[in-house]
């Protein structure tokens, strides 16, 4: 009784203090039968300040492309930027057949908890996968990452959820650019929850022109149109050509099912949601916006 009574004294923590708790969940993605479990946040925001200790519904929305399409990573080198929970990484190397992942994220606490991660899923140890920092705009050569370049070079970058802040879309501009540099067939896939339509049109900027070529059946929107003008403005597809990065991002057209129809991962996908794919074509200007 006197336990009880504790228990029911005690204080409850606060809903801030619960949100920032981490939580073991596990990401079912029925396209292969095959389970991602990770240990992260609730929090959109930690106390540390980072987005990456959760997963977004735009990584869920590219795993679920590439469980669709195996064929663009297996038997692949696949490198991850902002790789944050590394759902993606760890989905490569669990389920998808890669030859090797590399998830990289610019923050040690969220590389640390990745590594975690990787544990979990049983992957500690593998040569399938591994975790390290690598912060965009600081120069990838004479480290590690130009090293793997020539011995056992990437042929596939992934990112999701890494346009959403304008301030450092140069800076992921420029590591693209020189990640192109070093392997010039390099492909890109980038996914992301348009929540500003400026702040991804900037990241499309850096990487060649703005939207003056464009493709009706290029992409696909989530909901009705008439139900996203009321929510959102119109994103419309693009398929641009090289400018002053001499990129070309073309998107993907890969419809987000809708939730009551989805069978694993679950995601919401009320904001429309967006693959892009992303080439090179020639030099470049590294910090062009």
């Amino acid at each position: 009784m006197s336990l009880l009574s504790s228990f029911l004294s005690s204080n409850l923590p606060s809903e801030a203090a619960v949100a920032q708790q981490k939580a073991y969940v596990t990401y079912n993605f029925s396209r292969i039968d095959a389970s991602v479990t990770l240990l992260e946040s609730r929090s959109v925001i930690s106390s540390s300040g980072t987005t990456g200790l959760r997963t977004w519904e735009a990584a869920l929305h590219l795993g679920s492309y590439l469980a669709s399409s195996r064929e663009i990573v297996a038997g692949k080198n696949v490198l991850e930027l902002g790789a944050g929970t590394g759902i993606l990484s760890v989905l490569c190397a669990k389920g998808l057949g890669v030859n090797r992942s590399m998830a990289t994220d610019g923050d040690e606490g969220v590389v640390d908890a990745l590594k975690s991660n990787i544990f979990l899923n049983g992957l500690e140890g593998s040569r399938k996968i591994e975790a390290s920092v690598l912060r965009w705009g600081r120069t990838i050569r004479t480290t590690a990452f130009e090293e793997d370049f020539d011995d056992d070079p990437y042929d596939i970058v992934l990112g999701a959820d890494i346009t959403y802040d304008k301030t450092v879309v140069p800076w992921l501009a420029s590591t693209l650019r020189e990640l192109f540099d070093l392997r010039p067939f390099l492909e890109v896939f980038i996914s992301a929850t348009i929540r500003n339509k400026d702040t991804f049109n900037a990241f499309v900027r850096a990487c060649g022109k703005h939207d003056d070529s464009r493709s009706p059946s290029a992409f696909r929107l989530p909901i009705s149109p008439a139900e996203l003008d009321r929510k959102f403005e119109i994103i419309e597809p693009l398929t641009t050509t090289a400018g002053r990065n001499h990129l070309d991002v073309t998107d993907v057209e890969f419809e987000p099912v809708p939730i009551h129809r989805q069978n694993g991962p679950f995601y919401p996908v009320e904001t429309p949601i967006r693959i892009v794919h992303i080439t090179s074509k020639g030099s470049y200007d590294s910090f062009a916006v």
